[in-house]
């Protein structure tokens, strides 16, 4: 299996810069500083319109651990 460049983004214009330099896939997140959370429909959509990459999301909605019940 390829390894991938995978770059973090927290917002459109990341996408851009991480397209622009050779990144070749993009996890969107936002918060980082909470441990990253789920990105909103809108940041979603505007970073889909920024970049031809493949983006992956991280789906946590509140910050603390990555166990849900």
């Amino acid at each position: 299996m390829p390894i991938l460049l995978e770059i973090i983004a927290t917002s459109a214009d990341d996408c851009t810069v991480i397209e622009r330099h050779g990144g070749e896939r993009i996890e969107l997140c936002t918060a980082l500083a909470l441990g990253g959370l789920t990105p909103s429909a809108g940041l979603v959509a505007a970073a889909r319109a920024a970049t031809a990459l493949p983006i992956m999301m991280m789906l946590r909605p509140r910050e603390g651990g990555f166990c849900y019940t």
